[in-house]
């Protein structure tokens, strides 16, 4: 239980004396990200925790690894997609955060299928805050009426989704985003 207290300390200091820097939440959820790897059982107590964390900060880098195992395994992985859309919709709802969810969950929404969505936004995304309930509107309004662009935000993705979570490198034009990745 020392991570969940762990967490709780990290969630108090982020309101009380980091006045809620998402940079400040990233980096240290990320810390402990990474020292939980190895341990399976760690791993999974801080996924069920982090989205909670910080204002849900760490959401949009849980997600892009989420989604990336949902892309090769959409059964085993989507109680995870949607329980981080629940944390998204209870989260603090910064413009950060929405602007760096906004590719994956178009992806997501592309890759899933429509019985699922339309599930999700029953059960979900239609008992939430109205800005957020509007967000996530827009979203699906998106993926219904521009196939092409969809089609690039899934490509895009498929081509980083092994890559650590980078929004920079997400937020690219498909054609630079493969120059980029012939440099590295």
């Amino acid at each position: 239980m020392e991570l969940i207290e762990y967490l709780k300390q990290l969630d108090e200091k982020y309101y009380n004396e980091q006045d809620e820097s998402n940079e400040f939440a990233i980096k240290e959820l990320n810390k402990v990200y990474k020292s939980v790897l190895k341990d399976p059982e760690l791993l999974n107590d801080f996924m069920e925790e982090a989205p909670y964390i910080c204002g849900g900060a760490f959401i949009p880098f849980l997600f892009w690894i989420t989604l990336s195992k949902f892309s090769n395994d959409p059964d085993t992985f989507r109680p995870q997609i949607i329980d981080l859309i629940k944390a998204f919709c209870k989260s603090d709802f910064n413009e950060i955060d929405a602007q760096e969810l906004k590719p994956l969950i178009i992806t997501y929404f592309a890759m899933e299928k429509r019985f699922e969505v339309d599930k999700l936004k029953t059960y979900v995304i239609d008992k939430a805050h109205p800005n957020i309930i509007n967000y996530f509107n827009k979203l699906l309004a998106f993926v219904d009426k521009n196939k092409d662009s969809v089609k690039t935000y899934i490509e895009k993705f498929n081509l980083i989704k092994n890559h650590n979570p980078d929004f920079e490198l997400l937020n690219l034009p498909i054609v630079r985003l493969r120059e980029t990745l012939k440099q590295k």
